[in-house]
């Protein structure tokens, strides 16, 4: 009888922290007939993860700007050529590695600073 009792206990403790998370994330107060002020979870949609596609675009652009320094420009253009005249996917990569001129100025400081 004492472990139904504490399962019971448990499941209660799990559904107030889960309502604790969701009340976290935002909430509305709402009055009740019996006059009651009861928090209600706010429900979000679902958010784009701007901040992690702007940490892989950097990490993109550091990448390209390194191997840009560390071979040189004429085999790197060579390489990307290359890239170039592969299949569909090869064709994406070679025009995402593509120098442009941050990439340019990204490794002149390379080159400058660092190697």
């Amino acid at each position: 009888m004492a472990y139904a009792n504490s399962r019971e206990f448990y499941s209660r403790i799990h559904k107030i922290e889960k309502r604790k998370k969701r009340l976290a994330r935002g909430y509305a107060l709402e009055v009740k007939k019996n006059g009651i002020v009861e928090a209600r979870p706010v429900r979000q949609g679902i958010r784009f993860p701007y901040r992690m596609l702007f940490v892989i675009l950097a990490m993109v652009m550091a990448f390209k700007a390194f191997v840009y320094a560390d071979i040189g420009p004429a085999a790197y253009n060579e390489h990307v050529a290359a890239l170039a005249d592969g299949s569909m996917a090869e064709k994406a990569g070679a025009w995402a590695m593509t120098a442009d001129t941050f990439t340019v100025w990204m490794a002149a400081q390379l080159n400058l600073y660092v190697l």
